[in-house]
């Protein structure tokens, strides 16, 4: 039982290095990162509950908790409505790695409810590029597209970055690209229909996003995009 071991503080930010890379966070030994991230819609806010403590409490719709600092290893993880502990909506173990940054998405509807942990981004990516990736959360999209679309670089050319068949439940490897600001779309897999846009975007050097698609297509809460970087950028 991890109850009395679990660590629950809030990150400092700091670099190291990382293979040559810069390391977003430098984690104290043992440690590994962790956050929640609410996408079922339909589903009242949540509770996520670590090992028996409460970790992270009253996370709304399409919010993304900050990053907690936890013992790495075996978690027992309950999600139950805010201010509950009965019933529980979801329960699983998820296994964090030393020095990782980890998100727990809660996806699907009420009476399907379910969590998604995703291994995010720690190693950011050079000077002058950022990368992103798509987590498709919606629970009837079977599949979205993502379209990150600019005028970049010296030259102001026109670019179009596209991040493609993300089936529901799954998340993309993440895709480098220049820094500036774009338009992201979400689209019909293979078609041009765009079912939901965040524009102007600004994406900064050297830092990991994440681009959540939560809500329903042609439904209530319609589709939407949900932007996160996954790490600070270099220095801050």
């Amino acid at each position: 039982m991890k109850r009395c071991g679990l660590l629950l503080v809030l990150i400092l930010l700091v670099a190291a290095a990382c293979s040559g890379t810069a390391l977003a966070q430098e984690v104290q030994p043992d440690l590994a990162m962790l956050r929640v991230m609410h996408g079922a819609p339909g589903a009242p806010p949540i509770d996520v509950i670590v090992d028996g403590v409460r970790a992270f409490a009253d996370a709304a719709y399409g919010s993304v908790t900050p990053y907690l600092a936890v013992v790495a290893g075996s978690h027992s993880i309950q999600v139950v409505q805010a201010g509950t502990t009965l019933p529980v909506l979801f329960q699983t173990t998820v296994d964090l790695k030393v020095n990782s940054y980890n998100t727990l998405s809660a996806a699907g509807q009420p009476g399907s409810f379910t969590v998604l942990p995703t291994v995010d981004g720690n190693c950011l990516p050079p000077l002058r590029i950022a990368a992103v990736r798509l987590v498709n959360l919606s629970p009837n999209a079977a599949a979205l597209d993502a379209v990150l679309r600019g005028n970049v670089g010296v030259s102001r050319a026109a670019v179009e970055v596209p991040i493609s068949g993300v089936a529901s439940g799954s998340a993309s490897s993440y895709t480098n690209t220049v820094v500036g600001t774009y338009d992201i779309d979400l689209r019909q897999p293979g078609t041009n229909r765009v079912l939901t846009s965040l524009p102007d975007v600004p994406l900064v050097a050297a830092t990991t996003y994440t681009v959540y698609g939560i809500g329903l297509v042609d439904g209530r809460p319609g589709l939407q995009a949900v932007l996160t970087s996954d790490a600070p950028p270099f220095g801050r």
